[in-house]
């Protein structure tokens, strides 16, 4: 007999010291005891011989668990084959502690394994569940106490969209690109007594924009932007806009929703009628986009009835307040739910109609307020700009007649000053006449000094030393009073046509012919052949600079500057001053494998330094021989630097920190170092690293 594999399991060690005629197990048939409920409760008590017990072995297994000799996890081929100890067993009998293990005994226990793996298995799944449902409300108490912990972040987050939402509404206000949102924001903040600089609202009631906004009637697009700002004004109470009108919101939201489906009906009509040639087709588009009743066949597409009968539903409708259609809209349904010869697709047309009406009426009733509102609010600013012009004039004319009244007092100070030199003159004329001799003869031998008679040396007074107010009745009808900015502009031109006048005549003095240096004419035209002449005003740089600005350059943060404290040998003879600087930083979109895969040109990367164009202004040097110079010193950290400007006096030293990167010194490459007409110019441009393998 080939040896068997030693099993392990519980039963097996069960079967092994199962007794003769033992009366274990709940098998009856095999003359044990039985249980109620068993697997062989009902079956009779007979003999089993080994075949019989193999076969019912083979029979539980494959119920009760799916398995067979050639397929099980354990790979035992022998697995319904009884398993008997027998040496074990005799040892056991020998010494009087085993019965003799009959057929029968080893069927019953293997019916009684099955039921104990059986209630394990049971047991083992209804544990499971439990741990399952346990673990369910753990994780949904912490999901509870997390959104309690940032309920308050919620509702910051909240808060703070709305605010961006506001905020980008005073945005396009103050840029004069208002949508219609805006101007309804702008409206109801007016209601609630705010005031603003501009009264503008909508011209025209809210279900009338979408047709005619700016002339135009509204994209969908246009509506569809429209209808989500809507929906962040339903159902919050952030703001008192959203929280005290929420009537009209919902009423908006309704017309929004309309006029987007009347948008994208029309756009599916219109590209039908793009691609469809057919006549026919062509003359139902157009009476469907002109509202023409003179085509029978064309339908309403929310209701199906004729489009002439839509007209006379709307003009039914048009002009109810909200109330009087609630009540039409009870009449209507008590109508249909009672008579039976009634049109039932012309009313519940009507009923369709009702909702999309009241909000017309809810909306009309509002903008009419705002108008109101609005018409108010401008009177008052009027009045307002009106009272601060009056007391404006009022306080001008007090300072007037204040300047009035000092003038007098100086004039009679003057007045007195001549009569005491008047006196004075008279006594000494009286002394001379009266002693008839040299005014020197008493002694004296130098004559009396007489007052220096100037009116321009008039005793100071107390009053304004500002010019005085040139009398307006003494102006020329035909006098041109200038703008200090346009007196400067027109300087600059006389400036501008003299130096042309002086070019045209040194040239002619010199013989060069005018039409050659047309060119370098048009390129300097701002320089003449005095030296003096060249030095470049700040104004004039920032001007031509700004016009002819590249939209990669930036003008450069003054937080790029560095504070220097330092002091110079001739701070004592002239007073230092700091130049005057208009430096740019020019920046550019990097296209590597990073960014093409994440961005787009929709939706860009972030922009990164490319270089910078450092413009700094010494036109009043005292050494004019000696040429500014620029250095380079470590910065705090190791990711930047410090380029110092250095001229000398009277100009202090400047100082910019830059990004710390590898420079292009090539002329081609844009690189610029010099000093002319007053100018220290340093420009230059990092180099570029490309990843490779």
């Amino acid at each position: 007999m080939a040896k068997r594999r030693r099993r392990s399991s519980s039963s097996e060690r069960e079967d092994r010291r199962a007794p003769p005629n033992s009366s274990e197990g709940p098998n009856a048939k095999y003359g044990g005891t039985s249980q109620p409920g068993s697997v062989a409760a009902a079956r009779p008590v007979k003999p089993v011989t080994v075949q019989e017990l193999r076969a019912e072995r083979k029979k539980l297994l494959s119920e009760h668990f799916g398995y067979s000799n050639d397929n099980n996890p354990f790979g035992d081929r022998l697995l319904a084959e009884p398993f008997v100890w027998k040496k074990k067993n005799l040892l056991l009998q020998a010494a009087g502690k085993k019965h003799a293990t009959t057929v029968n005994a080893l069927l019953t226990t293997s019916v009684s394994k099955v039921q104990e793996i059986k209630s394990v298995k049971k047991r083992r799944e209804e544990r499971e569940a439990e741990e399952q449902l346990m673990q369910a409300q753990r994780e949904e108490l912490q999901r509870e106490k997390e959104r309690e912990h940032f309920q308050d972040y919620f509702e910051k987050e909240e808060v703070f969209h709305r605010q961006m939402h506001m905020k980008k509404t005073e945005i396009r206000a103050e840029q004069n690109r208002e949508q219609p949102i805006d101007f309804i924001v702008k409206g109801l903040r007016m209601l609630n007594g705010e005031r603003f600089e501009k009264v503008s609202v909508l011209p025209v009631p809210p279900h009338e924009v979408f047709d005619c906004f700016n002339k135009e009637p509204m994209t969908v697009q246009m509506i569809e932007e429209m209808l989500s700002d809507v929906k962040l004004h339903i159902g919050v109470d952030t703001t008192a806009v959203d929280k005290d009108y929420q009537d009209f919101w919902q009423a908006l939201l309704v017309l929004t929703k309309d006029a987007l489906e009347r948008a994208e009906r029309k756009q599916k009509v219109l590209e039908e009628l793009r691609n469809n040639s057919s006549a026919d087709a062509a003359a139902q588009a157009a009476a469907i986009l002109a509202n023409n009743t003179s085509v029978g066949d064309v339908r309403d597409a929310d209701s199906g009835i004729a489009v002439g009968v839509t007209s006379d539903i709307t003009a039914i409708l048009s002009g109810k307040s909200p109330e009087e259609l609630d009540a039409l809209k009870e009449g209507i349904k008590l109508k249909l739910e009672t008579e039976e010869d009634v049109d039932t697709a012309y009313w519940e047309s009507i009923l369709q109609k009702v909702p999309l009406f009241r909000a017309r009426a809810i909306c009309l009733a509002y903008h009419q307020r705002i108008l109101q509102k609005a018409g108010e609010l401008d009177h008052q600013m009027k009045c307002e700009r009106a009272e601060a012009e009056a007391a404006l004039l009022k306080a001008k004319a007090e300072e007037a007649g204040l300047t009035d009244d000092l003038l007098a007092t100086e004039e009679e100070a003057r007045q007195q000053q001549k009569l005491q030199q008047i006196q004075e003159q008279a006594k000494r004329m009286a002394r001379v006449v009266e002693k008839e001799i040299n005014p020197g003869a008493d002694g004296s031998y130098s004559p009396e000094l007489e007052p220096y008679e100037d009116e321009a040396e008039a005793p100071k007074l107390r009053g304004p030393y500002s010019p005085l107010l040139y009398p307006f009745d003494e102006f020329r009808m035909e006098t041109n009073i200038l703008h200090p900015d346009e007196e400067l502009e027109q300087r600059m031109n006389e400036r501008r046509i003299a130096k042309h006048r002086e070019r045209e005549r040194r040239l002619i003095q010199l013989g060069i012919d005018k039409d050659k240096n047309e060119k370098e004419e048009e390129e300097n035209d701002d320089e003449i052949l005095d030296p003096a002449a060249k030095i470049v005003t700040y104004e004039d740089f920032v001007r031509k600079e700004q016009k002819n600005a590249s939209p990669d350059e930036e003008v450069m943060a003054d937080s790029s500057e560095m504070k220097l404290k330092q002091h110079y040998g001739w701070e004592e003879k002239y007073r230092p001053r700091k130049p005057r600087f208009f430096n740019r930083v020019r920046t550019c979109y990097f296209w590597n494998k990073y960014n093409q895969t994440h961005y787009d040109h929709d939706n860009p990367p972030p922009k990164i330094v490319q270089g910078y164009k450092f413009n700094i202004f010494y036109p009043d040097l005292i050494d004019k021989t000696k040429t500014p110079t620029w250095t380079l010193e470590p910065s705090d950290t190791p990711d930047t630097i410090i380029v110092r400007f250095h001229a000398g006096p009277p100009y202090e030293d400047v100082a910019f920190k830059v990004l710390n990167r590898e420079w292009h010194l090539e002329r081609f490459r844009g690189f610029r170092n010099v000093f002319d007409r007053g100018i220290m110019q340093l420009y230059f441009s990092f180099k570029k690293y490309c990843y490779r393998r």
